[in-house]
């Protein structure tokens, strides 16, 4: 019983995030190591970022101050 209500609680849903994908590694590397970028994103894969939620004006914010720009979506 113990083990079934310990994995029921294994996972949690933290709310959604938004995935960005950089045009190169070392551009994803670069934003994701970059502080305060850091705080408001992470490294998924190999070029991709998640932002959660609840940062997105943030990271957008800092991104601009960088001199990037993100495309939408295509």
């Amino acid at each position: 019983m113990v083990d079934i209500e310990a994995r029921g609680n294994s996972l949690r849903d933290r709310g959604q995030a938004r995935l960005i994908e950089c045009a190169d590694v070392a551009l994803a590397v670069l934003i994701a190591n970059d502080s305060p970028m850091n705080k408001l994103c992470f490294l998924a894969r190999e070029k991709h970022l998640v932002i959660p939620g609840e940062s997105e004006t943030k990271f957008r914010n800092a991104v601009k101050k960088l001199d990037y720009g993100i495309a939408l979506g295509g």
